[in-house]
């Protein structure tokens, strides 16, 4: 066609016509153009794998999780070897051979076979007994494609001493593979659940290893191309102190009693104890060979994966003393020589409150007031200082708030004044709520944890330490990852002379008050004895203590002690005080052979 000579009518019905068909010509071509570069370009790597995948087969190798040292240097979780069976099908011989497995295998029977059908690498259990084990090495000769391979799997060789602080590991999950598996999990692969094991997952885990076998066009396997080695987790050392927490697991167990033992040092906070009970064993839910639940014998009833010392909440009541005696002694609403009368209560409005010594303990000075733990004075004292000034007071010392200990699940507790009930509850704040407050009862509540925090912030002060179970992370190759050191999360001014009168009146106390059964022979300790009330059954029995005091020097451990149904915080909580400082001071000291009977002894007082 001579597209010069065409007439112009023509030429314009061609453009049309063109102008209509080059949509349909050029589309198609875009479309495949633009097919072929999501396909070379964007989903590459994806392809890529998915190719990998139908040409291997991979069986991961769990990594070993990473130790855990007490502050000594003592290992409390390591890992166990386990021994896995797999099945390699191009190691196989005559049929006769593969026959003669199910007979030594019984046990491994459906797996087996199915792992002779699939002619696939597969794991035919995921933990043999020694027996199995024997077997496998004494007629390795008839059974070549069978193979054993060594894994390991967590342990706690301490048992239930660590198991609330350490928590544990198991299998992961559906649900938490579903949002892991984009952080390298595996289907098989473990995790911490609670305590250490949770919040340093990231350390202690360690990168799984691989054995990678190459598979023909029907699924059989044909050579092992890559064997990885799996890389353990990290180490992580722990404040921990192994004699103290046993002296106060001992104790607490002994006495028959639920609690919770919490010990920090107050020079920079961190833990050197950290107790609930009921407890469990942790090894309990990393067994692939079960052995029992990892459970109490209490059972589901007593709670044993409740953390008490970080979880549970309870009225402080007496042992917030020393932190009003000081606000009052600051505040000038106080003097230490002022004697007040107690002739066993006092009324408070329309209603009489009553001290817990109903017979009143005559007149009293602060210190006096402290030592025999009088409600009458801090009632007064209470009432002079105001909601909102025992609000703030009992606030700086940490209570109302989450310590930010590194372990999971922390409350933080209640400390709700004035304004709150007036919003919440819509009702006035009374004077009888102001008396109830001063002695730690009403809107307050306050966890083991919190309460050995306050202690700290007493022993040493006024400096409020942020709490730490882990010191330092340390690489395979002895660099240290990460390290915590003490932080300072809160300071209470006062002056010198009023910390001394609150010591004086803590010590005595010890010496000759409410907590006699927490004296320890050559040391000096200053402490409190406190009652929690308990709607629901018998009153808590709490106890905090700090020590020892040497002049010039800030005490080594700060104490708080809650036993639930525990009564008086004068007998069984002072009672284990007194095993965990002894164990500090006296390395011959045995604190689990203190007959249970002898830890109800001591005076009884508030």
């Amino acid at each position: 066609m001579d597209w010069e000579n065409l007439p112009y009518a023509e030429k314009k019905r061609l453009r049309s016509a063109m102008t209509v068909l080059a949509p349909v010509v050029f589309a198609p071509v875009v479309l495949i153009v633009a097919v072929l570069l999501y396909i070379q370009v964007f989903q590459a790597v994806n392809f890529r794998r998915r190719a990998e995948e139908n040409r291997t087969q991979t069986i991961i190798r769990l990594a070993p999780r990473g130790l855990v040292y007490d502050r000594t240097g003592k290992i409390i979780a390591d890992n166990r070897p386990c021994v896995k069976a797999f099945y390699y099908p191009f190691e196989a011989q005559e049929s006769r051979h593969t026959e003669g497995m199910y007979d030594l295998f019984p046990d491994m029977g459906s797996t087996l076979v199915a792992a002779v059908r699939s002619k696939r690498v597969s794991a035919l259990c995921d933990e043999m007994t020694r027996e199995q084990l024997f077997r496998v090495v004494a007629l390795r000769h008839r059974i070549p494609e069978i193979s054993v391979a060594t894994e390991y799997r967590r342990r706690y060789p301490d048992g239930v001493l660590f198991a609330h602080v350490l928590g544990y590991v198991s299998a992961i999950t559906a649900q938490e593979f579903r949002t892991l598996k984009n952080r390298n999990y595996h289907v098989q692969d473990y995790s911490g659940k609670t305590g250490v094991e949770r919040v340093y997952e990231q350390y202690l885990r360690g990168t799984n290893g691989a054995v990678v076998t190459e598979i023909d066009a029907k699924g059989v396997a044909q050579r092992v191309i890559r064997d990885v080695e799996p890389v353990p987790g990290h180490e992580v050392h722990t404040t921990l102190d192994t004699r103290l927490q046993y002296a106060a697991r001992s104790m607490l167990a002994s006495s028959g009693y639920r609690g919770g033992v919490v010990g920090v040092d107050p020079r920079n906070g961190a833990v050197r104890v950290l107790v609930s009970y009921p407890d469990f064993d942790p090894n309990g839910f990393v067994a692939t060979v079960v052995q029992g639940g990892g459970r109490t014998p209490g059972g589901v009833s007593s709670k044993p994966e409740f953390n008490r010392a970080i979880m549970g909440a309870y009225a402080p009541g007496s042992i917030v003393k020393p932190v009003f005696l000081l606000a009052g002694l600051q505040e000038e609403r106080i003097a230490p020589g002022r004697r007040v009368e107690c002739l066993g209560g006092m009324q408070v409005g329309n209603r009489f409150f009553h001290c817990w010594h109903r017979a009143g303990h005559g007149m009293l000075s602060a210190v006096d007031a402290l030592r025999e733990s009088c409600d009458v004075l801090f009632y007064q004292l209470g009432l002079s200082l105001g909601p909102d000034g025992l609000e703030r007071w009992i606030r700086m010392f940490g209570a109302g708030d989450r310590t930010g200990i590194d372990l999971p699940f922390e409350v933080p507790g209640s400390c709700h004044g004035r304004r709150w009930k007036q919003a919440r509850v819509k009702i006035p704040w009374f004077d009888g709520d102001t008396a109830n407050l001063s002695i730690g009862q009403g809107y307050l509540s306050m966890s083991v944890i919190q309460m050995a925090v306050m202690t700290a912030a007493l022993a040493n002060r006024g400096t409020l330490w942020r709490p730490f179970v882990v010191d330092r992370v340390v690489d395979r190759h002895g660099e240290v990852v990460l390290r915590n050191s003490g932080e300072r999360i809160g300071f209470i001014k006062a002056e010198d002379r009023h910390w001394q009168v609150v010591e004086q009146a803590m010590v005595e106390v010890i010496e000759r008050g409410t907590g006699m059964a927490a004296r320890v022979p050559g040391i000096v300790l200053a402490g409190k004895t406190g009652t929690s009330q308990n709607p629901h059954g018998p009153d808590h029995a709490l106890f905090i203590c700090y020590g020892p005091i040497i002049p010039g020097e800030v005490p080594e451990l700060a104490l708080a002690v809650m036993v639930e149904h525990g009564l008086r915080g004068g007998g069984i909580a002072a009672r284990i005080s007194n095993g965990v400082f002894r164990t500090l001071v006296d390395e011959t000291y045995q604190a689990d052979r203190v007959p249970p009977k002898d830890l109800a002894g001591g005076v009884y007082g508030d």
